[in-house]
């Protein structure tokens, strides 16, 4: 555990702006500065002009992933910095797999205020607050399907309040709309590497805003057409009408609180 007087200088690492628009606003509302890099390479070249106390660096990127991108500062920094890596999969709580990875540890999406606040102030000495396991059943609820409000009322009081967090809502629903008609595109002429991408990207942006059982699915459906190298046009539809019940999901859930005066 590191003792700092100062701020910390933060970089967040992640190839969805909305992703790291989401840790930066949170991150700033502990009074730290925040730097973004939108992929490896942009990270590795900020880190070699200016200091980081802490990189937080989403694992799946394209191009150089997270692990590469530990692994290459640890290698080249020339200064001592805490690397965790964000994901929308679970490491099994397995620190020392952390460890292999050049991390010195893992959040897993959706990041919540407590969350970040413990693992900082696990990290750091600053923050008070008890550590927590890292478990998936920490992190879901048996009846998160395909939306658990208790969970996205939390992540709006991250974000000061419910417009501000149903503005990044409103960006999630437009990038789902965009990354559904590529897919639809890539599945007319079975282009299985563009619908893999397009999967683990939407799969990523829908862990960090709440949705996390559609981040889930997406990922398996990621998985499994990485080993099986095709998707049936049954399942493929499945998850089309997903996307679009977690949009009516949120839409509901943002016209509940409209009525309650809260938005």
């Amino acid at each position: 555990m590191k003792k700092v007087k100062h701020s910390l200088n933060i970089l967040v690492v992640d190839d969805m702006e909305i992703n790291r628009s989401l840790l930066k606003s949170m991150l700033e509302k502990m009074c730290f500065q925040v730097d973004e890099a939108a992929g490896g390479q942009e990270a590795i070249m900020m880190c070699q002009s200016s200091m980081y106390d802490l990189i937080l660096v989403d694992i799946n990127m394209p191009g150089m992933n997270g692990d590469q991108v530990a692994r290459k500062l640890r290698d080249d920094l020339p200064y001592e910095t805490v690397i965790i890596g964000v994901s929308a999969q679970n490491i099994d709580g397995d620190i020392s797999r952390c460890h292999a990875l050049g991390f010195d540890d893992f959040i897993l999406k959706p990041v919540t205020m407590n969350r970040l606040k413990n693992i900082v102030g696990e990290k750091f000495a600053l923050l008070n607050g008890e550590h927590e396991s890292m478990s998936v059943s920490n992190y879901y609820t048996e009846d998160f399907f395909p939306l658990n409000e208790s969970s996205i009322s939390e992540l709006a009081r991250n974000f000061g309040n419910q417009i501000t967090y149903f503005k990044y809502v409103d960006k999630f629903i437009d990038q789902n709309n965009c990354i559904w008609l590529e897919l639809n595109s890539d599945f007319s002429v079975k282009n299985f590497d563009s619908i893999m991408a397009n999967f683990h990207k939407l799969s990523g942006i829908a862990a960090s805003i709440g949705a996390s059982d559609y981040a889930d699915i997406l990922n398996d459906a990621y998985k499994t057409l990485h080993k099986e190298d095709e998707i049936s046009n049954e399942e493929f539809i499945v998850l089309q009408n997903l996307g679009k019940e977690v949009e009516r999901s949120f839409n509901k859930i943002k016209l509940k609180w409209k009525k309650r005066e809260y938005l």
